[in-house]
């Protein structure tokens, strides 16, 4: 009787409450798998239309160079114009391999921004913009200081610049006389390294700015780079014009500094600029007596003249997904299909 008594007082429901406790943990560690198994199908699924936006891209590259190898025979480049009667089957064509071209479940569009905005359809030419590696190469002071004159009305400043970027080709150790060499570059920290030849790409110009603002502190900013136009509208706002009280720092001047980074390439491969192609600005620079005439000529008939570079900017979209690539090639070569310098996933 006294052991059936003992039995009777021990605590009841036990076996419940513990099953009860497995069954929440194994309610708890399905619920854990299914929410990682639908993460991981979401992520699969994300990765897989961004790779069908990613070779949406790809056909967009392709196509272009494909473009470029027909258009070899002609000899030149030139943009159509919609004004242009006689362009108007090219307009066609290039609004049909271009222009939001089906690829599978996505497509691709061709095109590019020039230095001041202009958008068209198709590859862009290099050689309407300036290679400021072959100017400094040649030491073509006169034309590096008007390119300079865009961003800044120091004089004194623009002669170092000059300076500065004749130093960072030229194959010497011996410094102009406001330039930098190779020490210059060694006291930066981390140090950097001098080209002594020509640029390899035109943010080359950063490690060339960021030796001068550590050798002449207060005298340079990287608003000769990136320019005063915040917004990049091409008019002179508010806060582009009260120094450095709102971004971007600028010299309260009343004058809209630009840059130079849309005007400049070192992919062109010559110091010349394709008269089609460039941009009033460009021609300016370049061409200082004569731009005007040019810009007049060109808008009835195309001008000889012509570059070999072209920069292919391609936007794959599939299911709301976007990737751009970007692809610097020449035209020539032994096999005449166009050969890749540089490319881009942006």
């Amino acid at each position: 009787m006294n052991e059936d008594k003992k039995n009777k007082n021990k605590p009841r429901g036990i076996a419940l409450i513990m099953s009860m406790f497995v069954l929440f943990f194994l309610m708890s560690l399905a619920i854990s798998y299914a929410f990682a198994i639908k993460l991981e199908l979401s992520l699969a699924r994300n990765y897989m239309d961004d790779l069908q936006a990613q070779y949406c891209a790809k056909a967009g590259v392709y196509r272009a160079l494909g473009e470029l190898k027909k258009g070899l025979k002609t000899g030149s480049f030139a943009y159509p114009k919609y004004d242009f009667p006689e362009d108007a089957e090219l307009l066609e064509r290039y609004e049909e391999v271009y222009n939001k071209v089906p690829v599978g479940e996505g497509y691709y569009t061709v095109k590019f921004k020039d230095n001041f905005g202009q958008v068209g359809l198709g590859p862009m030419d290099e050689s309407s913009l300036i290679n400021i590696s072959e100017l400094a190469k040649g030491k073509k002071r006169e034309t590096l200081q008007r390119l300079f004159e865009t961003a800044t009305d120091d004089l004194v400043l623009i002669d170092k610049l000059v300076d500065c970027v004749i130093d960072y080709v030229d194959k010497d150790d011996n410094p102009e006389i406001n330039g930098a060499e190779i020490d210059d570059y060694e006291d930066l920290e981390p140090p950097a390294r001098i080209a002594n030849g020509p640029m390899n790409e035109s943010t080359d110009f950063l490690t060339i700015l960021d030796v001068m603002i550590n050798k002449f502190p207060g005298e340079i900013d990287d608003t000769v780079w990136f320019g005063e136009d915040l917004n990049e509208d091409g008019f002179l706002d508010e806060n582009e014009n009260d120094g450095d009280k709102t971004p971007p720092i600028d010299d309260a001047d009343d004058i809209l500094d630009q840059g130079i980074k849309d005007y400049i390439t070192v992919d062109s491969e010559t110091d010349k600029v394709n008269p089609n192609t460039a941009s009033e600005k460009v021609l300016e620079i370049i061409m200082p007596e004569r731009y005007e005439q040019i810009i007049e000529d060109r808008q009835y008939r195309h001008l000889s003249g012509g570059g070999k570079v072209f920069r292919i900017r391609s936007y794959g979209k599939a299911h709301g997904y976007t990737h751009v690539l970007e692809w610097v090639v020449k035209l020539g070569g032994r096999s005449g299909y166009p050969t890749v310098k540089r490319m881009y996933s942006l």
